[in-house]
């Protein structure tokens, strides 16, 4: 069990903040419970609040981070854990270079963990009209359609946005994006929508790759 109150050793830049410390950040993090109204703590701190249906995320200015975290739960899954084990499984392969570096960053004395990943530049969603011509434009440099579907067709559960899958073949490889689809369905990577898929220093990555597997959450809304 983790020793609460103290701060992981990560590879944090000493660039990383230039508004707070990392001891200011913990600080803060200790503040968080069960009862935290999350986006009302970061709206009282400065601090950017995202949230999906599992997982709870901070920005903050100069931190070139996320800052992931789940409440805990009765099943006791944790995404922002299987994130951070995706990741080291992926560096073993030799394929991190699509997914955002993730690692533990502190746990509280509420026992909820925290975990840093790197920021993206934009996600898929979010590119411009402008941006997406561009990407196109580059992705039919080369006919890979036919060899992009062989690598989707491998795949149980297959990104939704042609062009960054397309953008991916091309950057990274067919041998790279086989052994991919092959952790993809190792690791039951599912739920790859656009708002999940992403760029950072225009390489496409994943932002969110721990996959839906909430099954209490399902039996909820199926009640």
């Amino acid at each position: 069990m983790e020793k609460a109150h103290s701060i992981q050793r990560t590879r944090i830049k000493k660039e990383s903040v230039n508004k707070m410390t990392k001891k200011e950040i913990c600080e803060k993090l200790e503040e968080i419970d069960l009862y935290t109204l999350c986006r009302k703590f970061a709206r009282t701190n400065g601090w950017e609040y995202h949230s999906g249906a599992c997982k709870e995320c901070f920005l903050i200015n100069g931190f070139p981070y996320a800052i992931k975290f789940v409440f805990p739960t009765e099943d006791e899954w944790d995404e922002a854990a299987q994130e951070a084990m995706i990741y080291e499984a992926a560096k073993k392969q030799g394929i991190e270079r699509i997914f955002l570096f993730t690692t533990l960053f502190y746990v509280n004395q509420a026992g909820i963990k925290f975990y840093i990943q790197e920021k993206i530049d934009t996600s898929s969603c979010g590119l411009s009209y402008e941006a997406k011509a561009r990407l196109k434009e580059k992705a039919n440099k080369k006919n890979n359609k036919p060899k992009v579907r062989e690598i989707l067709y491998e795949m149980k559960s297959p990104p939704r946005d042609d062009l960054w899958t397309a953008r991916a073949y091309q950057i990274y490889g067919k041998k790279f994006m086989q052994k991919f689809a092959e952790l993809t369905n190792t690791y039951g990577i599912n739920d790859l929508h656009p708002g999940n898929t992403g760029y950072l220093n225009n390489r496409p990555v994943l932002l969110d790759f721990a996959g839906y597997h909430r099954e209490s959450f399902d039996n909820y809304y199926s009640s």
